[in-house]
Formats: C-alpha cells, sequence, structure tokens
C-alpha cells in the first residue's frame, strides 16, 4: 500500500531530494530492509513505474555470465536511484545487497506530479542520472583500458569519494567488499588483486585496520595510480 512521503522516509533519503519531497504529491510504494547476500526485488508489475533509492547500505548489480563466472557490475551506494527500466536487459540479472541496506521505493507518477510544479525537480534528478552515467563510462573506461594496479586504484578512489568517514585527523571508510566481491568487479585474478593491495599498503599508499577499515594515507600517490582519476573527482569538487 502506498503513502505519502513522511518523516522517517525522509530520513532515508539524501539531502538533495528531501527538501522537494517534503509536502509533495510524491508516494512511497514501500521501504525495504534487505539483508547482507539478499537478492533486492524489482516489482516487475511496476517497474516502469517506480524509481528505487537507496537510504544505507551498498548494493551491486550481478550478472553470472557462466555458472563458474560471477561479474559484479553497477555499484549502489547510499542516496543512489535505481530505474529498472534502465538496467542492462542482460538474462538473470539482479540486484544484490552487499551489505545489510533499507532501499526506498518511490512511485514514478508522483515524481512526475512534483516536477510539474517544482521545475527544480527536473535539474535535480538530470543531475542524479548524469552522475549515474559518468560512473558507467569510468567503469567501461576501467575495465576496458586500464591495467590491473589503476583498476583497483579507481576503485579505491571511487570508495573513499562516496563512503569515507571524517574524523579529527583523518578520513576512512568500511570496505564493504570481499576481497572476491573486488575480484570479480573488476574482472581481476583474485591472486592478482591481494599483490596488488600488499604492494599499495608496503608503498604507503593506504593503511587497513582490522578486516575492513581503510585509511587512504597518501592521496596524491593513490591518484597517480590511476590516469581516469580527474574523472572521478569530477562530482565530488566544489
Amino acid at each position: 500500500m502506498t503513502h505519502r512521503v513522511e518523516q522517517d522516509d525522509l530520513n532515508a533519503v539524501s539531502a538533495v531530494l528531501a527538501p522537494w519531497l517534503c509536502g509533495s504529491d510524491v508516494e512511497v510504494r514501500s521501504k525495504v530492509d534487505v539483508s547482507a547476500g539478499q537478492q533486492l526485488h524489482l516489482d516487475s508489475e511496476f517497474s516502469d513505474t517506480s524509481l528505487y533509492v537507496i537510504s544505507s547500505g551498498l548494493c551491486f548489480s550481478e550478472w553470472q555470465p557462466s555458472p563458474a563466472r560471477r561479474r559484479l557490475l553497477e555499484l549502489f551506494c547510499p542516496n543512489d536511484i535505481i530505474q529498472p527500466k534502465a538496467l542492462p536487459k542482460l538474462p538473470g540479472l539482479r540486484i544484490v545487497s552487499v551489505t545489510d541496506s533499507q532501499v526506498l521505493c518511490l512511485k514514478l507518477a508522483g515524481l512526475e506530479n512534483a516536477s510539474r510544479q517544482d521545475s527544480s525537480l527536473v535539474a535535480i534528478l538530470v543531475d542524479e542520472f548524469g552522475k549515474t552515467t559518468r560512473r558507467k563510462t569510468n567503469l567501461i573506461s576501467s575495465l576496458g583500458g586500464l591495467c590491473a594496479e589503476a583498476r583497483v586504484a579507481a576503485l579505491f578512489i571511487e570508495l573513499s569519494l562516496r563512503l569515507t568517514e571524517q574524523t579529527s585527523d583523518r578520513s576512512g571508510f568500511q570496505m564493504p567488499l570481499s576481497r572476491q566481491d573486488i575480484a570479480d568487479h573488476l574482472a581481476l585474478n583474485a591472486d592478482t588483486l591481494s599483490r596488488i593491495i600488499t604492494r599499495f599498503k608496503a608503498d604507503g599508499i593506504f593503511h587497513q585496520v582490522g578486516r575492513d577499515k581503510i585509511y587512504i594515507k597518501n592521496w596524491e600517490a593513490l591518484l597517480k595510480q590511476c590516469p581516469i582519476s580527474g574523472s572521478l573527482l569530477a562530482d565530488y569538487q566544489s
């Protein structure tokens, strides 16, 4: 059952989207909690009339070209928008939650009505979808044209930009992906990935605390490892 946007819903979406949602005609179809490793089921009945917003956690589009091969394709972080009809029509493609996640399903018709009432919404959505397109292009460029070291650097740059928690003296992020997840995403052999990460640590590029806390120690050195770092940084520079 749908309902109008409530305060609890606003807490689940980005600061960019929340202001115009408040008091609008946008309806929430559902708010879904997805455990790590579980599939996010996109309702096929409403695939052309819904948008999904990642409010917390991290999801991937996952595809298995063969039973023995898995590819993690697009990464969805908090505040990212998933438009079902824009996903590639790959057989067996699914959205899987890497961590415990919460996803908000919005009724597209309500968004269209709201955009007619407030033209700024159109600009916001165009900007959000533009960022998604650029991230896809960066991923294609990485997989198609970069060496293994540059691919790993590109992923660490993106995750640092999108997941970093600021502290008093340094910044870091919780690595949500296993080594195998990273290898499947970057189309790398797991042993090759392990050697690259070990070298990056030895070179002082980043420091790992515990199993999954990453602190970037030498940002400039990390950027130099990746020829497309300028494109990755573009959406995060004021």
